[in-house]
């Protein structure tokens, strides 16, 4: 039986303030000489149940406590795939595999039926509403063939914990790059925005099938620099609401173009529009490229933070080199406040993020641990 933990219900929507979904993002191999890595205790798992049909794909990030299990060259994302109070791991490597864990052992199988050419994303959610973890792969293709040809992204429904059955997605063969999962109309169940490199396509989740719905979010961002999004309530009024992200470098040199860091906030219609949003300073030191985002209460003080991970953008010929790690709220950069050293010019750029207690001084800490490094960005 699954634990309702903290429920609170706000206009239309059912809102869980505990979260469980995790996001996680390939990236292309470089290798990069490794940091020296502070000292970490192996990690002891609590068992704990959840409930999934609430909860988008954003809120699981600072909550799992796996980030030990696997360190592939490929992609990965966290969550409980059977119910057993264990976080398992979706990775794509070789192959699409689901790794199982029980008192601390594992299982792994491979999922047949599907491969993809180069995997970019994973985004786990409940898609029909039977309280397991289904997750949606996003791919695009080598990168080096023009004009890229991309690739379908699949949706892996769970078989109650026995497997997964993939399924298309029915969109169109693209570059598909990042996307979120949310209750964007307040109808209970989990919805998705998917984007390009430069278009965002929303799906209503219709009894567990996704279809395109046009204008729910401003029909110009099907010709945008936007290569990614996220679904989180940012100002606690009940509805989720959506950052939109990317090549923000765009802007610096033409202002009519859509590339600006925005969220736009959620309400009872379940559309979405610029009338009703927020918008963030670009930024204008060489990192105009956000290729990742996270939102989550960094101090516990009941107010979200986002992160953003940066890298150099092309008008300081500096195109997907270095890094810089962003953290603000809506009402300034918290950057500072949080972290030393957010930034290098010189390293390679971050590939994933975790949230980890890595000194044990009761704060998460900013992870990127794979299989180029590890490096952390330790709270103050």
């Amino acid at each position: 039986m699954l634990m309702i933990l903290n429920t609170t219900q706000v206009g239309n929507m059912r809102k869980l303030l505990i979260p469980i979904s995790f996001l996680i993002f390939g990236c292309e191999k470089e290798e990069v000489l490794p940091t020296p890595s502070q000292e970490s205790k192996p990690i002891v798992e609590a068992k704990i149940e959840y409930r999934y049909d609430t909860l988008t794909s954003n809120e699981i990030r600072y909550l799992s406590t796996r980030w030990d299990n696997y360190h592939g060259k490929g992609l990965a994302s966290w969550a409980d795939l059977n119910n057993d109070g264990e976080t398992d791991v979706i990775f794509i490597d070789d192959g699409i595999f689901i790794r199982t864990y029980k008192n601390g052992q594992y299982q792994s199988q491979k999922i047949d039926g599907v491969s993809f050419i180069f995997a970019r994303s994973i985004i786990p959610f409940d898609a029909n509403g039977d309280n397991y973890i289904d997750f949606v792969v996003l791919a695009h293709n080598n990168e080096n063939i023009q004009p890229n040809p991309g690739e379908i992204p699949y949706l892996f429904i769970n078989n109650r914990g026995n497997g997964f059955t993939p399924n298309k997605i029915n969109v169109r063969q693209d570059f598909w790059h990042l996307g979120s999962a949310g209750d964007l109309d307040g109808d209970g169940d989990n919805d998705l925005i998917i984007c390009t490199a430069g278009s965002v396509t929303y799906l209503n989740n219709v009894a567990g099938n996704f279809i395109e719905v046009r204008n729910v979010i401003p029909e110009s961002y099907k010709d945008s620099h936007y290569v990614g999004c996220l679904i989180d309530d940012f100002n606690n009024d009940g509805y989720n609401d959506v950052l939109f992200y990317g090549h923000e470098y765009a802007i610096l040199n033409d202002k009519t173009q859509l590339a600006k860091t925005i969220i736009l906030f959620g309400n009872a219609s379940g559309k979405f529009s610029e009338t009703n949003s927020t918008t963030f300073k670009e930024d204008t030191d060489g990192f105009g490229v956000i290729i990742d985002a996270v939102s989550l209460d960094l101090n516990k003080d009941g107010q979200r933070e986002i992160v953003l991970v940066r890298t150099g953008d092309p008008i300081n010929f500096n195109f997907y080199k270095g890094y810089k790690i962003q953290i603000i709220n809506l009402k300034e950069d918290l950057t500072n406040k949080f972290i030393d050293n957010p930034f290098s010019y010189s390293e390679g750029w971050i590939c994933t993020i975790k949230f980890v207690d890595v000194n044990n001084d009761g704060k998460r800490d900013i992870v990127e641990w794979d299989k180029r490094r590890q490096k952390y960005f330790l709270q103050k």
